[in-house]
């Protein structure tokens, strides 16, 4: 199954946060599936750094999995990468 890339803005309280992961969804079933409010689940959970590289959030907490399951009440964007935004960058898969 492809794998399609996203970037989610979320609110956090009074704060928003940006995830960047992966989905088997692609941009219509993902829309599809935040309208029906089950948790999106976003897959090589990733965060862009202070050096503008995509890093897993593994690499940054070693504690967690690199996965998300997103509350869409809270999903105020979405926007779908071209491809993976990992890609080009040393050390990438």
């Amino acid at each position: 199954m492809a794998k399609h890339w996203y970037r989610l803005d979320v609110v956090e309280g009074d704060r928003s946060r940006v995830l960047v992961g992966s989905s088997e969804l692609d941009p219509a079933q993902l829309m599809k599936q935040l309208r029906t409010g089950d948790y999106v689940v976003l897959n090589d959970l990733s965060y862009r750094d202070n050096q503008n590289r995509i890093v897993s959030w593994s690499d940054w907490d070693p504690r967690l999995t690199s996965v998300a399951y997103v509350n869409p009440q809270y999903v105020v964007m979405v926007i779908p990468f071209a491809s993976d935004p990992r890609a080009g960058q040393s050390g990438a898969p």
